[in-house]
């Protein structure tokens, strides 16, 4: 009976230390219940995916009303003024210089232009309408006075009048700088008139009397010009300028007053009378 005993009791502890050894390595094979699937998210989760789904899209940011957009700091890009087509105003001041012959005088002698003026200063403006970035035609009209030559006897007075057509030509229009060249056709008329005091030769013992003797000639002229523009600002531009005129007066016409019968009749140019003026001086350009 003893013996029985201690052999159950050797099985059963033998049993127990089997159970120990084997007890880690089943546990490790047995497979961990699975998750349910509503605990693969959370409620949290779940409501904040909703909320994205059901929320309004924001808008996108716009730039607020009146607030000047930031400055990159980039300088900004020059540009030229935009083309138009339209009329241009001009007026220009300087200087010129008579070069050349002006026929005979009522005498019958040879005179210059030179012995009759000296110098002139005209005011001169041009009307033009530009038709492309580089072409402008229109008519042009100016009117000078300077000083009397050597033939002036007693009280000497004149005016230079010419007016005409003509085309200018800008070569880098719409720059800072635009160089330009012209060429023009039309008319000069110079008018002198001339103030003397006379003797009366019927009766020398009276007071002398006065005569005005006024001579007009004129012709064609050929007119070339140039110059540069500088711009002032988008509508504006000066600069300097050469123009040279070539002419030929194809007569004269004399006007007497107080001895209408002692003034010359007839012309006194006989063809011999080209000439030219040479100036120089300031011009604006005005394109509205």
């Amino acid at each position: 009976m003893h013996g029985t005993l201690s052999a159950r009791r050797f099985w059963i502890f033998h049993s127990a230390l089997a159970l120990l050894a084997l007890g880690p390595r089943a546990l490790a094979q047995t497979p961990a219940p699975a998750a349910p699937a509503a605990a693969a998210a959370t409620p949290s989760a779940a409501w904040g995916a909703d909320a994205q789904l059901n929320a309004p899209a924001t808008p996108a940011p716009t730039a607020e009303v009146g607030v000047p957009a930031v400055d990159s700091g980039a300088a900004p890009e020059q540009t030229a003024p935009a083309f138009s087509t339209g009329f241009e105003a001009g007026l220009r001041l300087g200087v010129g210089l008579p070069v050349g012959n002006a026929g005979k005088d009522a005498f019958g002698q040879q005179r210059k232009v030179s012995d009759l003026v000296t110098w002139r200063t005209p005011i001169w403006v041009d009307v033009t309408y530009r038709v492309s970035p580089g072409a402008s035609y229109g008519l042009y009209a100016q009117f000078g006075v300077g000083g009397n030559g050597d033939a002036c006897v007693g009280k000497c007075d004149w005016s230079d009048l010419r007016i005409g057509a003509q085309g200018q030509w800008r070569f880098n229009p719409g720059a800072e700088a635009e160089p330009w060249l012209g060429l023009g056709i039309g008319y000069e008329a110079l008018g002198l008139q001339t103030l003397l005091s006379v003797p009366n030769v019927d009766n020398p013992s009276d007071e002398n009397f006065p005569v005005r003797v006024k001579e007009r000639l004129g012709g064609p002229e050929l007119l070339l010009q140039g110059g540069l523009q500088l711009r002032v600002e988008n509508a504006l531009q000066l600069g300097p300028f050469v123009a040279a005129s070539l002419g030929s007066y194809l007569g004269d016409r004399y006007r007497c007053d107080y001895v209408p019968t002692a003034c010359p009749v007839g012309s006194s140019v006989d063809g011999s009378a080209f000439h030219a003026w040479l100036g120089v001086g300031v011009s604006g350009r005005y394109s509205p």
